[in-house]
């Protein structure tokens, strides 16, 4: 039996596709961030795929939603990553993680 999202991609080709977007998203912040240390891990629970970034002193963190990693062509996500200017936003991120989906926005910071 194949399992079908509500998208209408099969679990498996959803997996792939976003294989590929995971992968355009590694190599953009391993080209606006050289010689930084830049791990990776794939998020089942919270649907996407989560990125820290570590450059001197500074720790900076992004998770991308399963519907960015999962929508559009490899051309329009690398377009999107530029856009969005998403290494600026992770540089201004000031220890929150930068959530990107549709829009970038920052987690909200814990309360004092």
């Amino acid at each position: 039996m194949t399992s079908v999202t509500s998208t209408g991609l099969t679990v498996r080709a959803m997996e792939s596709k976003m294989n590929d977007h995971s992968a355009i998203v590694g190599q953009y912040l391993k080209a606006e961030f050289p010689g930084a240390s830049i791990v990776d891990d794939h998020d089942r629970e919270r649907h996407g795929h989560w990125w820290a970034i570590t450059q001197g002193d500074a720790v900076m963190m992004i998770h991308v939603s399963q519907e960015f990693l999962t929508l559009g062509s490899e051309h329009a996500a690398r377009g999107t990553l530029t856009d969005f200017d998403v290494a600026r936003a992770l540089r201004e991120s000031a220890g929150r993680a930068v959530i990107l989906t549709d829009r970038l926005e920052y987690q909200p910071e814990e309360p004092a």
